[in-house]
């Protein structure tokens, strides 16, 4: 089970252009993995990457997503 959650727009861009993160929490380990997006659109690539990370990294295929539905 991992937990999504997509914060933003702000105000003020960050250096590399984004304004829009990302953060994803696995609900076993607690380990946390925050990506920076320019778009809410690049939402949904970033998380196939990082699904297909965590299959080659771990070895493990995850199961649940939970999100809170927000914009």
């Amino acid at each position: 089970l991992i937990h999504l959650d997509l914060w933003g727009p702000y105000r003020t861009t960050a250096f590399c252009g984004s304004r829009y993160f990302l953060t994803i929490v696995d609900d076993h380990s607690r380990a946390v993995w925050l990506y920076l997006l320019s778009d809410k659109t690049m939402v949904q690539q970033q998380l196939r990457d990082f699904l297909t990370m965590i299959e080659r990294q771990f070895g493990k295929k995850v199961k649940t997503i939970r999100s809170d539905n927000g914009t």
